[in-house]
């Protein structure tokens, strides 16, 4: 059971450094446009 949480956690962590790593993006590249 706690591999089970690690391994989601772990998923979770991913997911959110996807999400933050996206939306610098998306700022960057309307700050450029700007």
């Amino acid at each position: 059971m706690e591999s089970y949480i690690t391994l989601v956690s772990q998923k979770n962590t991913i997911v959110i450094n996807f999400v933050q790593s996206r939306c610098l993006i998306d700022f960057l590249c309307t700050i450029t446009k700007i």
